[in-house]
């Protein structure tokens, strides 16, 4: 099964699929830009439904976490706490930024950001 990382935000190709799976597609959450001709992931989309009609073309997609500082995308696979890591949360801490000595000064700075532009 080929695994397609995306990052939030990120566009990705799929191959046809035909017209029924793609308002399928659509319905679970993906949007396709037609201009670039890309597929993106929606803020809500339900994966899991996602991944069992793309499985039946050996196909999965798996939505990277965003780092709550820099905003890079983060492989959970690849996370070196991911065994005690409960996964719930979209966002996390890259390497990078967990390295700064004033990690928690950039972590609380983009929160308040994040919850200003929430509210």
């Amino acid at each position: 099964m080929k695994t397609i990382k995306v990052s939030p935000g990120q566009g990705f190709k799929l191959p046809f699929l035909g017209k029924d799976a793609f308002k399928l597609l659509s319905q679970s959450g993906l949007y396709y830009n037609r201009k670039k001709r890309l597929f993106y992931v929606r803020e809500g989309a339900d994966l899991g439904a996602v991944n069992a009609l793309l499985a039946t073309r050996g196909i999965r997609i798996s939505l990277l976490k965003r780092c709550s500082i820099c905003g890079r995308g983060l492989d959970c696979d690849e996370c070196e706490f991911s065994d005690s890591c409960e996964r719930k949360q979209d966002y996390c801490v890259c390497d990078k930024c967990l390295a700064k000595p004033e990690v928690f000064d950039l972590y609380s700075e983009a929160q308040r950001e994040y919850l200003n532009i929430r509210h």
